[in-house]
C-alpha cells in the first residue's frame, strides 16, 4: 500500500501569499513589478510537487494533471470571453463579437497564460525527473545554463550600452528557460537539508533581495535579487513555518487548496468592480477593489469546492448502494 506524503502546511501558506500578492498587482498596476514574484513562487511550488514525487506516471500525468489544468482553462477562458464579449456588449446596447470571443477562448484571459505555462512544465516533467534520477548534477547544470541565460544575461542586457546583445543571446534560444530554472529549484530545496551556515546564507541573502526588489522595482538586476528573494522566502517557509494549532493547520489547508481556483477566477471580480464602481474612483479605489476580489474570490471558490466535495460524495455514497 503506497504511502500518502505528508502535507507540507507551509506550501499552503506560500500559496494563499502568493495569491494575494496576484490579486495586488491587478488591483494596482503600479505594484506588478513587486509582486510578480508570485507567479515565480507557483512555479516553484509546482516543480517542488511534481518533481519531488517518489514517481511520475506519465499516463496518470495526462489523465490527470494536464487534462485538469487544461479542461480549468478552458472553462474559465469560456467564461471570460462571454462575458467580455457578449454579455458586457449586449449590457451596453453593442454588438456581439462572436469572432473576437472565440479567438480569446484560445488565447485565453491575460492572466490565464500561467496554465499554458505551466502545462508546458509539466509535458517536460518525466524527461527532467528521468534525468534527475539518473544524475542530479546534470539538473544543477541545467538550473546553471538557466539562470544565465535567462535571469543573469538579461539583467546586464538591461544596460543600454549592452542592449546590442540581446540579439545574439535571442538567437542562441535559451533566454526562455526563467521558469524551468524556478520548477527546478523547487525540487532541490525541497528534497535536501540546509545545514544552519547554509540557512543562514540563504536567509541573508533573501532578506537583501528583497529590499532591493522591493524599494527598486523594475532595477537593473529585477530578475536576479526576485530569484534570491523567492529562494530565500520559499527556504524560510519551510523552515521558519511551525503550526501547532489544527485550527489553522485546517484553515491554511482549506484556503490553500483553493488558491488555483481563486486564481483563475479573482480577475472576473476585478470585472465586475471595474464595471459598476468606475465612476466613483477615489484614494480608496485600489484598496476597495482588492478587498472585493479577495474576499469573493476565496469566499466563491470555498463554496464552489465545497459543492464539488458535495456531489462526490453523493456520487460515491451511490456506487456504495
Amino acid at each position: 500500500m503506497s504511502r500518502k506524503r505528508e502535507h507540507l502546511y507551509y506550501i499552503d501558506f506560500l500559496r494563499i501569499v502568493s495569491c494575494i500578492a496576484v490579486m495586488v498587482a491587478h488591483a494596482h498596476l503600479e505594484f506588478v513589478d513587486r509582486c510578480y514574484w508570485s507567479v515565480l513562487m507557483f512555479t516553484l511550488i509546482s516543480g517542488a510537487m511534481m518533481l519531488g514525487r517518489k514517481e511520475l506516471d506519465i499516463k496518470k500525468l495526462y489523465s490527470k494533471n494536464i487534462l485538469r489544468i487544461f479542461t480549468a482553462f478552458l472553462i474559465w477562458s469560456f467564461i471570460y470571453a462571454v462575458t467580455s464579449h457578449v454579455i458586457f456588449p449586449v449590457m451596453d446596447g453593442e454588438p456581439v463579437r462572436i469572432k473576437l470571443m472565440i479567438t480569446s477562448i484560445v488565447e485565453g484571459h491575460f492572466h490565464l497564460w500561467y496554465c499554458y505555462m505551466l502545462i508546458g512544465l509539466y509535458i517536460v516533467s518525466p524527461c527532467i525527473k528521468a534525468m534527475l534520477e539518473c544524475e542530479e548534477k546534470y539538473g544543477l547544470y541545467l538550473m546553471a545554463v538557466a539562470f544565465v541565460f535567462s535571469i543573469l544575461i538579461p539583467s546586464f542586457q538591461n544596460i543600454k550600452v549592452l542592449e546590442w546583445t540581446k540579439s545574439v543571446t535571442d538567437s542562441i534560444g535559451l533566454s526562455g528557460l526563467r521558469f524551468l530554472f524556478y520548477y527546478i529549484l523547487g525540487y532541490y530545496i525541497i528534497k535536501y537539508d540546509f545545514t544552519d551556515l547554509q540557512r543562514r546564507i540563504v536567509y541573508i541573502a533573501g532578506v537583501l533581495s528583497a529590499v532591493i526588489y522591493f524599494c527598486f522595482p523594475g532595477g537593473t538586476f529585477m530578475y536576479v535579487w526576485e530569484s534570491g528573494f523567492v529562494s530565500g522566502l520559499f527556504v524560510a517557509a519551510r523552515y521558519l513555518t511551525v503550526i501547532g494549532n489544527d485550527r489553522v493547520k485546517k484553515t491554511f489547508y482549506i484556503l490553500g487548496d483553493a488558491v488555483f481556483l481563486t486564481y483563475l477566477m479573482h480577475d472576473m471580480f476585478n470585472m465586475i468592480f471595474k464595471r459598476f464602481f468606475s465612476d466613483h474612483i477615489t484614494k480608496w479605489y485600489d484598496l476597495n477593489l482588492f478587498l472585493f476580489t479577495c474576499i469573493l474570490s476565496f469566499s466563491f471558490s470555498l463554496f464552489i469546492k465545497y459543492i464539488l466535495k458535495m456531489v462526490h460524495k453523493t456520487d460515491k455514497d451511490i456506487l456504495i448502494k
